[in-house]
């Protein structure tokens, strides 16, 4: 239930846990998982940092992320690319399904 309720990251937390077991884990699965956690990470920190700075510059970063995350789409370098969709956008379009 915590890896449907909790963060993007809560199944890569409760595979270090050793709360889940995948075996065997394919490849792909722990790169997402790890990409996952990464980027859980860097959102924890990113919003840290954001709440000691002014309304104006977090808008401003804010436009400049969005900018650079379009022109990694539209480049074709997307890692994604080749699969035609962005599983991980996907899957936080869909998460609020798996909420209570």
């Amino acid at each position: 239930m915590r890896i449907l309720t909790g963060p993007s990251d809560q199944l890569a937390r409760e595979l270090n846990a050793k709360h889940v077991v995948i075996d065997p884990a394919p490849a792909w699965l722990l790169g997402l998982l790890g990409g996952a956690a990464v980027a859980a990470m860097a959102g924890r920190a990113a919003s840290a940092i954001a709440k000691m700075m002014p309304q104006g510059a977090r808008d401003r970063g804010r436009a400049i992320a969005e900018r650079a995350q379009d022109a990694l789409k539209n480049s074709g370098a997307h890692p994604f690319a080749l699969l035609g969709f962005d599983p991980i956008e996907l899957w936080s379009r869909v998460k609020h399904f798996y909420r209570e």
